[in-house]
């Protein structure tokens, strides 16, 4: 009896998705890389039908760019009830969301809270379902690092920050990802993490920036 299963991942184009679907696949997974740019899109409903027809989970790592909160909120919630509504119709079994470390404490931060929204919708759908909270990627750092800026100095959380090993081809979270509850997982490995403000300034130092003490 085969052990391969159907898999469908939402945003599988992007950077989480990519690897996810690169995963699954060498597992010996049957991938649908769902992602507006090839006509599937949660948001939409468009080809939702045809793209969970026989699946067995669903991994969503959707995402938008978007610190309006209204709009990121409809984006997660909209996109949410779509997926599992059309799951529960097509027999899916198990829908995987990611999600984000604290999303019921910082509800201050638009992004946070339509994070929050998601996994709520998620929750009240009646689908089976894991949330997978990560906290922020290592990949990111730089960003999050030039975001911070204030005039000659930066004003940086002291918050933790997933790091990926420098020579690694993926991070390891999204192995995490892939592999629960459709590989067997059941547990998330412990990351690896650092303190953002000593990140930040590690990564600005190599920039010649200006950087804050750790």
């Amino acid at each position: 009896m085969s052990k391969s299963k159907k898999v469908v991942v939402i945003g599988g184009t992007g950077l989480v998705g990519s690897k996810a679907v690169t995963i699954l696949r060498k597992a010996g997974h049957k991938v649908v890389v769902a992602s507006s740019r090839n006509g599937i899109n949660a948001f939409t409903g468009e080809g939702l039908e045809a793209a969970l027809s026989g699946a067995d989970a669903v991994i969503d790592v959707s995402n938008l760019l978007s610190f309006e909160e209204p709009v990121i909120r409809n984006f997660f919630e909209t996109s949410s009830r779509n997926l599992t509504e059309v799951e529960k119709a097509a027999g899916v079994r198990h829908h995987v969301v990611l999600s984000i470390v604290g999303t019921d404490g910082l509800a201050g931060n638009p992004y946070v809270s339509g994070k929050q929204a998601q996994e709520d919708a998620v929750k009240a759908s009646g689908q089976d379902y894991t949330i997978v909270r990560a906290t922020q990627f290592y990949e990111f750092m730089d960003t999050m690092a030039e975001a911070y800026a204030d005039g000659a100095g930066l004003k940086v959380p002291d918050i933790a920050f997933r790091q990926s090993p420098p020579m690694m081809s993926r991070p390891p979270w999204s192995r995490s990802l892939s592999e629960i509850r459709i590989m067997g997982s059941s547990t998330l490995p412990v990351p690896s993490v650092a303190p953002s403000r000593r990140s930040c300034a590690l990564i600005l130092r190599g920039k010649a920036i200006n950087a804050p003490s750790e």
